[in-house]
């Protein structure tokens, strides 16, 4: 895969074999993208396009702050988006940052269960529409309420239902979460989820 140098608010490739990638794109003030539209935006609205057969295809990103930016936070001058899901690169050839004019609601998620067993569908814990920092913190604990996996930072999808302890994938059945997105030792949000093997 060639990449091409970066336009204002997209980026292009080219690729001559089959290739699968998750996009991580930064922004920042340099890039102006209140220039993607006339109304007012906020970083919220902000979406990952695709352009297929000339027709932009959106996908589901994960915000993240901007880690090369001195402005810390989140907002239309910095932060940084990354895809949920896989990319099949020879299908597109651009991307972009796209902004509605009258956005739906952010859809907030916590996924309920994991299926770690290879097959690419819910093989990872999957949170999308919540602001994690620097400071966020994630702990899941079993029945016994022994600590089995914890995280802290910008959590990028990726545990796969793995023991803190050992490495292996834990027996099926329920765990309890917790999330504490700022790190101010206030729980934001807790539940259940479901590891099935």
């Amino acid at each position: 895969m060639i990449l091409l140098p970066p336009q204002t608010h997209f980026w292009q490739w080219k690729t001559n074999s089959s290739a699968e990638g998750i996009f991580q794109i930064y922004w920042s003030r340099a890039h102006d993208l209140q220039q993607l539209s006339y109304h007012k935006i906020r970083y919220e609205t902000l979406k990952l396009g695709l352009l297929h057969n000339f027709f932009w295809e959106v996908f589901p990103v994960h915000f993240l702050e901007n880690s090369f930016s001195q402005e810390g936070g989140l907002s239309i001058n910095s932060g940084a988006v990354r895809s949920l899901i896989p990319v099949k690169l020879e299908d597109y050839k651009v991307l972009s940052l796209i902004s509605e004019r009258n956005p739906p609601p952010i859809q907030k998620l916590v996924s309920q269960v994991i299926t770690p067993n290879g097959d690419g569908q819910n093989d990872t814990w999957k949170i999308s529409g919540y602001h994690f920092s620097s400071q966020s913190r994630i702990k899941i604990y079993n029945h016994n309420r022994d600590l089995i996996y914890q995280f802290e930072g910008l959590y990028q999808n990726d545990w796969d239902g793995k023991s803190l302890k050992n490495g292996e994938t834990l027996t099926q059945g329920s765990y309890y979460f917790t999330i504490d997105l700022n790190g101010d030792g206030l729980i934001d949000l807790q539940g259940w989820l479901y590891i099935k093997s």
